[in-house]
C-alpha cells in the first residue's frame, strides 16, 4: 500500500504564512484543489477526493427532489456525469487581484467569512 499526499496550492500557502491570524481555516470545499476531482459515476461517488461532495447541492428539506434523483437510471445520467466530468477536468486559475486582495485583506486583519470564498 503506497501512501500519497496532497499538498495545497502555492498561492494558498502563501497566504497562509502571510496571514495575521495563528490559524486560518478554509472550508476544503470552498477552495481550488491541486489534483483532479473523481470522475462522477453515480449520484454518491465523484467530486472531490476527501471531503464529501453531492451531485446537486439541494436544500436539506428536498427530499422529494433527492428521491426522485435517487429512482433515476444511471444510464439516463450519464451525460450529466459525462458534462461534470469535462468540467472538472478544467484547471483553476487563480485570480491575481483577488489574490492580492485576500491576502491584504488578511494582513490587515479582516475577518474572512465563508460567504466570500
Amino acid at each position: 500500500m503506497s501512501k500519497e499526499e496532497v499538498k495545497p496550492h502555492p498561492v494558498l500557502s502563501r497566504l497562509f504564512r502571510s496571514a495575521a491570524p495563528e490559524h486560518l481555516v478554509f472550508e476544503a470545499s470552498k477552495i481550488p484543489m491541486v489534483c483532479p476531482p473523481l470522475p462522477w459515476t453515480s449520484i454518491i461517488s465523484g467530486g472531490y477526493l476527501i471531503t464529501k461532495s453531492e451531485l446537486i447541492r439541494l436544500p436539506y428539506q428536498a427530499v422529494a427532489q433527492w428521491k426522485i434523483l435517487e429512482k433515476t437510471k444511471v444510464n439516463d445520467l450519464y451525460p450529466a456525469f459525462d458534462s461534470l466530468n469535462q468540467l472538472g477536468a478544467v484547471p483553476w486559475v487563480v485570480n491575481q487581484e483577488v489574490s492580492c486582495y485576500a491576502e491584504s485583506l488578511s494582513r490587515n486583519h479582516q475577518i474572512f467569512t465563508t460567504s466570500y470564498l
